[in-house]
């Protein structure tokens, strides 16, 4: 789920999302990486969703939260698949 107040969506010629650029005063995006595993919640300024890799780029602000894992930052990388900051 992305919640923004504004959300720029691009993708490839199959129509599969390349990337998505949410903003927001903060935008907030949650998924749930694997079955059985903690939801992975994250707000920012900015998020940039690449799902082709894996990867959320949080700008801004940045809050990320799986568990009792937690990390802020101006801004936060992290790796989806992998589960890696």
């Amino acid at each position: 789920e992305l919640y923004a107040d504004e959300l720029i969506v691009y993708h490839n010629k199959q129509n599969k999302i390349e990337r998505a650029i949410a903003r927001g005063k903060p935008a907030k995006f949650q998924t749930l990486p694997q079955q059985n595993q903690l939801l992975f919640y994250a707000s920012a300024q900015e998020i940039n969703y690449l799902p082709q890799m894996g990867h959320v780029i949080l700008k801004g602000q940045a809050k990320l939260n799986q568990g009792k894992n937690i990390f802020e930052s101006f801004q936060i990388d992290y790796d989806i698949k992998n589960e890696v900051v």
